[in-house]
């Protein structure tokens, strides 16, 4: 088979991951900095006669004595798990489970160097799945596909493409919202999610719209239950190492979103020709003022074919949440990148 090959990589091989435990050590330091900056400073650059004790006075009803833990001093139970401000329980997914998706990457056109670096980060972090180039032999049932691509534009930006035929088989249109969080997490300039890429194509009733579909949904069969996305780094992306942990995000999210049993319907759809607010709201079960103000358009009115506008819906799913992190483990060891 031209130009494909197989990356099954040893899970531990490299080492490299990192590991996320529940300390409780930096909750105590920043307490007893808040509490005995002095006297800690004192200790630090030798004993003095004129270190002054603090007195740590105990809450009303509960006493502390010298003999008190200082775990308990604070009040934190023996099973709490700190949970950062603002954060969620972390959305969590074993390598094995990713790799049950049948991954396959595509490098669009991407500097070889660039690409290159992002399969070697793949491999050393376990992730399995197939290579080619152009998209050739993508055109698979239940896979996911992953297009990498450097040439449709320049600058630092990013572009996240979903389908531009509404209702394709698959959960491409989840696939897409995932990328855009897991990307945006990791500093990239991700200008939202696109139907389509530029270009002109004639509509069915004579009409020419502005988008046309991307390499890979054109080499894909509408019969095929297949979810793909393309994402379109600008020519100053070269950030491998980023790339990857984006992808591994990327994958995490969708998978807890497939296994989750949401609705998957439209959540991008691509507007057609002469349709308003209005005829999308009723199609997407929302009304037309939740649709364009979820969108952020300025105007009701200002709807042109081949926009895209992801389902108000999106809101409610955790997977699309920039609040809940992601976590993928192995041996029941948590890790992140």
């Amino acid at each position: 088979m031209k130009d494909m090959e197989v990356h099954n990589s040893e899970i531990l091989e490299n080492g490299g991951l990192k590991m996320n435990r529940s300390s409780k050590v930096g909750i105590i330091i920043a307490l007893c900095l808040g509490l005995g900056a002095g006297a800690t400073a004192g200790y630090l650059f030798g004993e003095s006669d004129d270190i002054e004790v603090l007195d740590l006075t105990s809450p009303p009803g509960i006493e502390i004595s010298a003999d008190t833990p200082l775990r308990d001093q604070i009040f934190i139970s023996d099973d709490e798990t700190i949970i950062p401000y603002e954060q969620e329980d972390p959305i969590n997914v074993s390598l094995e489970e990713i790799n049950s998706l049948n991954i396959i990457i595509n490098d669009n056109d991407c500097r070889e160097d660039f690409i290159n670096n992002v399969c070697a980060e793949l491999d050393r972090d376990g992730i399995k799945y197939t290579f080619t180039r152009n998209c050739e032999n993508i055109d698979v049932d239940n896979a996911v596909v992953i297009t990498l691509d450097q040439q449709y534009m320049a600058g630092p930006a990013t572009v996240v493409f979903a389908p531009l035929q509404n209702g394709r088989i698959g959960n491409s249109d989840a696939l897409a919202l995932a990328a855009q969080r897991a990307f945006y997490e990791k500093g990239f300039l991700v200008d939202g999610v696109a139907c389509g890429q530029m270009g002109f194509r004639e509509n069915d009733n004579g009409t020419i719209s502005e988008r046309i579909p991307t390499d890979t949904e054109s080499a894909i069969g509408t019969d095929k239950n297949t979810s793909f996305v393309t994402i379109s780094f600008g020519t100053q992306n070269t950030h491998a190492g980023l790339t990857a942990s984006s992808i591994e995000g990327m994958l995490t999210r969708y998978y807890s979103f497939i296994t989750s049993g949401y609705d998957n319907d439209d959540l991008v759809y691509c507007v057609e020709d002469g349709e308003d607010y209005s005829d999308i709201a009723e199609k997407l079960d929302t009304t037309g003022t939740a649709l364009y103000k979820y969108n952020g358009s300025p105007d009701e009115s200002i709807l042109l074919t081949g926009d895209a506008l992801i389902n108000p819906a999106a809101a409610n799913i955790r997977e699309f949440n920039k609040h809940v992190p992601t976590n993928l483990y192995i041996d029941k060891t948590l890790w992140s990148k």
